[in-house]
């Protein structure tokens, strides 16, 4: 895992580029000056997630659907459909 500034895109995009899938959002969490920032937790397993018989309360259902949805798109190969 690693904890990174929401501000700096390039640090976030290499993570991604590299299997990496943001799985927080802290909001205001550190304190700089007279602002706060916001920090990203983005993560990479080799470990393949079984999601299958998972239950889940629904206010984290919309989240749970975006990471799987990440985590698929990150880690499933692309169906090409031929014309």
């Amino acid at each position: 895992e690693a904890l990174v500034p929401l501000e700096h895109h390039a640090a976030l995009s290499a993570f991604a580029a590299q299997g990496f899938i943001a799985g927080a959002l802290y909001p205001a969490m550190r304190r700089d000056g007279d602002g706060f920032h916001d920090y990203v937790v983005m993560s990479r397993t080799a470990e393949h997630i079984d999601f299958r018989g998972l239950v889940v309360d629904p206010p984290l259902r919309p989240f749970l659907d975006s990471y799987v949805s990440a985590w698929a798109s990150t880690h499933l190969p692309v169906r090409e459909v031929a014309s």
